[in-house]
């Protein structure tokens, strides 16, 4: 597979921490997901819940995390409901599946700089770009 190379730039501590992810890596994680019960686990359990592929594994999640976020994971939970059905007039079908993944990370980390890693990439994917 071939390798993305990421850097990241803590402006606090003027550091740069090279983060070494696959491209299947970056294809399991979806995106977080951000509701009452997912913030009530991560100020309790210091977890964060995350939408990935259906196919993924608990260890791929655990590797996929620790290389992307450059954090230390110490246990993956998920779970893989089914998908919901819609209906549209007299059609009827499902959206599509996703599969949800709870990863507790050690106590050590600040979750704060996750949500804001994650959103300044979210913010950088919707802006359109200026060439």
């Amino acid at each position: 597979m071939p390798r993305v190379k990421k850097t990241v730039e803590n402006k606090e501590e003027n550091e740069v921490a090279a983060i070494d992810a696959t491209v299947r890596d970056l294809s399991i994680i979806k995106y977080m997901i951000g509701t009452e019960k997912t913030n009530i686990l991560r100020e309790k359990n210091n977890s964060i819940v995350l939408a990935v592929d259906v196919k993924a594994r608990k260890d791929e999640i655990k590797n996929a995390v620790e290389k992307i976020f450059g954090v230390k994971v110490t246990s993956v939970n998920t779970i893989n409901p089914l998908s919901k059905k819609k209906r549209v007039g007299r059609y009827s079908g499902t959206l599509s599946r996703i599969k949800k993944a709870i990863v507790k990370l050690d106590s050590s980390v600040d979750l704060g700089k996750i949500q804001d890693q994650v959103a300044t990439e979210e913010m950088k994917a919707t802006l359109p770009s200026e060439e």
